[in-house]
């Protein structure tokens, strides 16, 4: 039945062995959304860097838009969680989502300094 229009339970690309295992840590600092009232932190610093700002801040899920997903996946960033842990959680809150963009959206937060990826 979904042959042919989008669908969200495959990944938009190739995930490689492991990645999915991946944990990332929030740092301390920001503190609070990094989304709130008009100011958005990632939009603003993915500009500023030359980075292509993530496309999870674009998609569209059936119960939530790419605020909500990227809100709680930077929530479940709390080192205990990996990347599909992550990625169930929140398709459970929201609707589904490709993996793919869980992934480069907690890349692009790891590049502007708000979480790190744990070794």
């Amino acid at each position: 039945m979904l042959d042919g229009i989008l669908n969200p339970f495959k990944v938009l690309s190739p995930i490689p062995q492991g990645i999915a295992s991946i944990k990332f840590l929030r740092r301390s600092n920001p503190k609070g959304p990094v989304a709130v009232f008009g100011s958005d932190y990632v939009n603003d610093r993915t500009a500023t860097a030359g980075i292509t700002p993530p496309k999870l801040l674009s998609f569209e899920g059936l119960w939530g838009s790419g605020e909500e997903y990227a809100y709680e996946v930077l929530n479940f960033a709390d080192g205990k969680r990996n990347t599909q842990q992550i990625r169930d959680a929140v398709s459970a809150e929201y609707g589904p989502i490709p993996l793919d963009l869980v992934i480069e959206y907690l890349r692009t937060l790891e590049k502007i300094g708000v979480v790190e990826q744990l070794k």
